[in-house]
């Protein structure tokens, strides 16, 4: 009887190991105080939106990439649209954009899911947009600029001095 059980349960190990790994966070993520950049942007995304979490992971679920929830988001908090308003409109292939200007928001510039993120991560974190352009233009994700504002206060490990 313990041997089929251990058995079972060594096969429901494999079994999960073998599932496509999401990158939108799982429920048991939550409040482990994981430190995984995609987890720490849906945190962020969910207190500076005020959506739940499980929300946001729904509009991740729904096939909007991470990088493009603050622009579904930022539509939806300032027009009269549901997040599932957006994300049918942008799975019917207009552009967030076009979406945007159909709900008469409006950002500066031409990539609205870029400026979208810009205006979100400088509000939450308190930085100036600019900043924010500099650091992407750089190459780093807003995931990753998310995950460096959030991290701040964390201080690294020290090494043991070397002994003598």
């Amino acid at each position: 009887m313990r041997l089929s059980l251990a058995l079972a349960c060594c096969a429901a190990v494999f079994a999960q190991d073998q599932l496509p790994r999401s990158t939108a966070r799982s429920r048991a993520d939550v409040g482990t105080n994981v430190h995984q950049a995609v987890v720490d942007f849906y945190d962020s995304m969910s207190d500076y939106f005020r959506q739940s979490p499980r929300a946001v992971e729904a509009i991740a679920q729904k096939g909007i990439p991470d990088q493009e929830i603050p622009a579904v988001l930022f539509i939806a908090r300032r027009s009269s649209a549901s997040p599932n308003q957006i994300i049918e409109a942008r799975k019917s292939g207009k552009s967030f954009t076009d979406i945007a200007q159909t709900n008469n928001v409006k950002l500066p510039g031409n990539d609205f899911v870029s400026e979208a993120n810009v205006a979100f991560l400088s509000d939450y974190h308190g930085r100036r947009p600019e900043e924010i352009r500099a650091l992407h233009a750089k190459g780093a994700s807003f995931i990753e600029i998310n995950q460096q504002y959030r991290r701040v206060g964390v201080k690294p490990k020290t090494e043991a001095p070397a002994a003598k």
